[in-house]
């Protein structure tokens, strides 16, 4: 049976009660429908407070991705961090305004294949987004670009950017 307490203080808008009941929470209190159906439904206000309490479980933290303030995204993944599988979704299935999002909320990294389905997208503002975050594609994305002719735009943005950034510190 789904607990349903955090959906009907949701639904009374009681914000006291719904303090107290983040107050309280154990870890696997809210089973992952009823965290899902919250992320879809509560003010961003309240998003914030929750992720600071519990992390997101992994089919709600991509309602997270869709519907939160790119700041309570971040709060969330400065806590929590991202499941990969869901950075890998975001590049492969998410909306463009996902992906920006997601690339604005990360601090490191996330895996070749999420760098790959970034690339893919063919999207210059991503990309741009994510030269500027991290400065260098991993050798494997670098050789894509380099093999792929649908990404030329991409390849050209890629040696324009390496060509205006002389003191950058090759990767390691």
């Amino acid at each position: 049976m789904v607990n349903t307490a955090l959906l009907a203080i949701l639904e009374e808008k009681d914000h006291t009660r719904f303090e107290n009941f983040i107050k309280g929470m154990e870890v696997g209190r809210v089973t992952p429908e009823e965290e899902t159906q919250f992320f879809k439904t509560a003010p961003d206000d309240w998003l914030y407070e929750y992720i600071c309490v519990s992390y997101p479980q992994p089919a709600s933290e991509r309602v997270l991705m869709i519907s939160a303030s790119v700041e309570t995204l971040k709060r969330s993944y400065d806590l929590w961090g991202f499941w990969e599988e869901n950075v890998i979704w975001a590049f492969m299935a998410g909306t463009h305004d996902v992906c920006k999002k997601v690339i604005t909320c990360m601090t490191s990294r996330p895996s070749y294949e999420a760098e790959e389905l970034m690339l893919k997208r063919n999207s210059r503002e991503l990309f741009t987004m994510w030269i500027e975050k991290y400065k260098v594609l991993s050798e494997d994305a670098e050789k894509l670009l380099h093999d792929d002719i649908k990404l030329s735009q991409l390849k050209s943005i890629y040696i324009e950017y390496q060509l205006n950034e002389p003191f950058r510190l090759a990767p390691v």
